[in-house]
């Protein structure tokens, strides 16, 4: 352990020192306390007797070999060629954990002290006590500290597997945290009767089973579920989707209001790991809630665009507007080469606005309300004859995010209110509605 722990603070200052990362701070205290207890260890040897006297006083204590016929163990006779290969050897220290059997070969108290009889003559001598002052170094302060890092760590990664993660990450966290917590108790762990790790075998399979067949999920470890509502405003269709792990995604649904005939179209995003469930939703109120016409009959007037071409190359501009709104895309089906919006801040040289491969998606934002954005873009590419221009197609996109007042996104209210109680409902884009037009160009 002492050389172990040596290599990983070697690895630890030079990541501190040349890569700035200081996350293993643990690691010199985990250092010190193995390296006192290695010390303690090394003077544990000054109890030794001389090697002469130790020998001197082996050799008066072994029986000859023809006291094997007078009743007494091969385990206290030299070895030679008529010992059984399958006979256990004497002990180099002593089981201070063996109990009275009545056995005479079993650990009592003599004149030596409470020692095993079969225990070699040389480590008599040693003291029996200095385990617990390296066990005070060693445990302690190592799974303080330790045992809150892991804490931390699995408190703020458990909820990342909902996101998409993968949580190989979270259980490989899991497993060198623990691993990291228990390596203080190996070397005391022979000190212990056969009762306690018989009793922790106990807890892990009980625990196991509890873990393997009970529903992971409760009102106070919740699964995050993510909402997201989309509007076709030429078509007036809107599809209200939940986001998240599967089956669990599938089960939440059926509790929604016609949830099983509603939400029938439960899809694996390969990207993400999680299953999409998609359905029709109420409509929204994003931008007038007060008013007393259906939203459907104003779903046309919360965009305009206008998109126009300029000259034959491969660029256009449009001109896009959104309703009681801060926030509005621009959606591409192909990659664009350059874009630019008019009013905004200058560029930084160093981070190019579209990159070498191209985007497919702008992000408008704006400090002032139903804002109107001015954006140029120009994209690659060639029609089937030399110098012939290419069209683009795409969507045109406003997004609204206020649910601090009931009614206003009707279907976010009802997941809300019927989703079961051992799931959370957060957005799953930049936006909890997004209301959205087809252009061609």
């Amino acid at each position: 352990m002492f050389v172990a722990w040596w290599a990983i603070l070697v690895a630890n200052t030079v990541f501190e020192s040349h890569l700035n990362i200081a996350g293993g701070y643990f690691v010199l205290f985990f250092f010190a306390g193995i390296a006192l207890a290695t010390w303690i260890s090394l003077l544990e040897l000054f109890a030794l007797p001389e090697k002469k006297e130790a020998q001197e006083s082996d050799t008066s204590r072994r029986p000859s070999v023809s006291q094997i016929d007078q009743g007494l163990d091969a385990e206290q006779v030299d070895a030679d060629e008529r010992t059984g290969l399958l006979n256990r050897g004497r002990p180099t220290f002593a089981r201070y954990n063996d109990e009275d059997t009545g056995d005479d070969h079993t650990a009592t108290a003599d004149k030596d002290g409470p020692h095993n009889r079969e225990e070699q003559s040389w480590s008599r001598s040693l003291p029996t006590w200095t385990w617990l002052l390296q066990f005070l170094l060693v445990a302690p302060i190592v799974i303080i500290l330790v045992g809150q890092i892991g804490l931390l760590v699995v408190a703020a990664l458990h909820q990342t597997g909902q996101d998409g993660s993968s949580m190989l990450v979270l259980y490989v966290f899991m497993a060198a945290f623990t691993i990291l917590i228990l390596s203080p108790l190996v070397p005391f762990l022979h000190r212990l009767s056969w009762q306690v790790p018989t009793f922790m075998l106990l807890v892990l399979v009980g625990t196991l089973i509890y873990n393997l067949t009970a529903f992971p999920f409760s009102s106070n470890n919740r699964l995050k579920l993510f909402f997201k509502q989309e509007v076709d405003l030429d078509s007036g269709i809107n599809n209200v989707s939940i986001v998240g792990i599967s089956p669990y995604v599938k089960y939440a649904v059926r509790s929604l209001p016609e949830g099983e005939t509603r939400f029938t179209n439960c899809a694996a995003d390969r990207s993400s790991g999680r299953s999409i469930c998609k359905g029709h939703g109420l409509p929204p109120r994003v931008v007038d809630p007060h008013s007393i016409l259906p939203p459907e009959t104003q779903y046309h007037s919360w965009l305009t665009y206008n998109v126009s071409r300029s000259g034959d190359a491969n660029k256009a501009r449009f001109m896009l507007s959104g309703r009681n709104t801060r926030a509005c895309k621009i959606l591409f089906d192909a990659p664009i080469s350059d874009v630019h919006v008019v009013g905004a801040g200058p560029n930084d040289k160093r981070f190019p606005p579209v990159p070498e491969a191209g985007g497919k998606e702008i992000r408008l934002w704006s400090r002032t309300w139903n804002r109107t954005w001015t954006v140029d873009v120009e994209w690659e590419g060639q029609g089937p004859h030399e110098g012939q221009k290419t069209g683009m197609e795409g969507r045109v996109v406003c997004m609204w995010s206020d649910a601090n007042q009931e009614g206003v996104i009707p279907a976010l209210d009802e997941a809300r209110k019927f989703l079961p109680v051992w799931t959370a409902v957060t957005k799953f884009a930049d936006g909890l509605v997004e209301g959205g037009k087809r252009f061609i160009i």
